[in-house]
């Protein structure tokens, strides 16, 4: 693979850009789960790499190592967080394509757009159907509600209290209408792409404002992906913010910055809350989202947005098998596999137990790990509420607690 190469998929600006978007997921898990100062200096360091490095190859080579490394981290530390389990699928995606690339094959733009966009609409569709549960749908106890409580005690503006009760009624079939939809309109062609990225992206917005931007961090670099390649051309690539650099260059510096600021944070407790984190996110992609509706505007551009075919148009089987196996993924707490970590956030899905408030899809029982309940009635010698788990996840939970005790020895 030669550097030079206008077929090297790491050579384009395009990809290079959903790269360091990416690798800020990786900061925020290293620096937010883990807690390991090192291990966000070490990704620190690699930023640092491969922003000096002019070659494409060496550039590619390095990021490569970076993705492996916390591929096996990934393993080593059993996480069951939702967003985990959509980057250790994003890696091995990366590790594949790279391993073409240093054979000396070339990989298309096109091929990985619609591979990591059929994967993202994969998981935001079961996430939109984990939802249909009587329990998401209670006004007073579904996620819906507890994410507005959640901007409220942020904001501290007392909103929510003077909300009427019809409000949080109705809150909870949006949200699952306008997900289904944004979803769906992913996979059309013309401006319904453009339409979907905008819903989803203030979706996540709202979400990283609340304190989840790791999940947001790692969309946010999808949608790089769904921009097609001559509106990239036209109004992103070479686009100097503020005339001072290019827009995979700004995320360059930006992966370092946020990986200094996750690392200082957690060494020095200079911050407590996880909003601040969401709130420097915005900033960083506010030149992206900037120059999307730019593209929107310019004549040109919105010709080649409604000229656009669907993201299925010539699609390759290659390019549907990951998306498929995150489907198969997900339907994990239905054959009684496991419940966390499959795409289920903010969903209210109860499958434990033998159990299932599921409204359309019933409990199969495949496995049997989800059957057993651990009752906890008592932590670090205090009586409190108590709650339950699933058996393998009472394990899971130990073992973590086991390495992190560990880790901090």
């Amino acid at each position: 693979m030669k550097s030079t190469s206008k077929k090297s998929l790491f050579a384009q600006s395009q990809w290079q850009t959903f790269i360091w978007l990416f690798t800020i997921s990786f900061i925020y898990e290293l620096g937010e789960s883990w807690q390991n100062t090192g291990m966000t200096l070490f990704t620190m360091a690699c930023c640092l790499f491969i922003m000096s490095s002019k070659e494409e190859r060496v550039r590619a080579i390095l990021f490569t190592m970076l993705a492996f490394l916390l591929f096996v981290l990934g393993f080593w530390f059993p996480v069951v967080a939702n967003h985990v389990n959509l980057q250790l699928f994003t890696i091995i995606m990366v590790l594949l394509f790279a391993a073409r690339e240093f054979k000396g094959g070339s990989l298309k733009l096109i091929f990985a757009q619609q591979t990591f966009g059929l994967c993202l609409v994969a998981t935001y569709f079961m996430s939109a159907v984990h939802k249909l549960n009587f329990d998401f749908f209670d006004s007073q106890f579904g996620c819906t509600t507890w994410m507005y409580s959640k901007a409220n005690n942020w904001l501290n503006l007392g909103i929510i209290e003077s909300m009427p009760q019809w409000f949080f009624t109705i809150s909870p079939y949006i949200y699952v209408g306008v997900l289904f939809s944004a979803t769906i309109a992913l996979l059309l062609p013309g401006l319904y792409r453009a339409m979907g990225l905008i819903t989803l992206f203030s979706l996540h917005s709202f979400l990283a404002f609340i304190g989840f931007a790791d999940f947001s961090s790692i969309c946010f670099s999808f949608y790089v992906l769904f921009i097609p390649k001559k509106i990239w051309n036209k109004s992103f690539k070479g686009y100097r913010l503020w005339n001072f650099m290019p827009v995979e260059k700004w995320y360059s510096c930006w992966a370092f910055l946020m990986a200094l600021f996750t690392a200082l944070s957690f060494r020095f407790s200079l911050f407590e809350r996880t909003h601040y984190q969401g709130l420097f996110l915005l900033v960083g992609v506010f030149p992206l989202a900037y120059l999307f509706v730019r593209s929107l505007k310019d004549k040109k551009s919105k010709y080649f947005w409604k000229t656009q075919k669907s993201l299925l148009s010539g699609v390759k089987w290659k390019a549907l098998v990951p998306a498929v196996l995150i489907v198969v993924f997900a339907l994990s707490p239905y054959m009684g596999l496991r419940s966390k970590g499959t795409f289920t956030m903010f969903s209210n899905l109860k499958v434990e137990g033998g159990s299932n408030n599921h409204i359309l899809i019933p409990q199969w029982d495949l496995f049997p790990f989800l059957k057993n309940i651990v009752w906890i009635k008592r932590l670090d010698g205090q009586q409190g509420p108590s709650y339950g788990l699933n058996e393998i996840d009472f394990r899971r939970q130990v073992m973590v607690d086991y390495e992190e005790r560990w880790l901090k020895q």
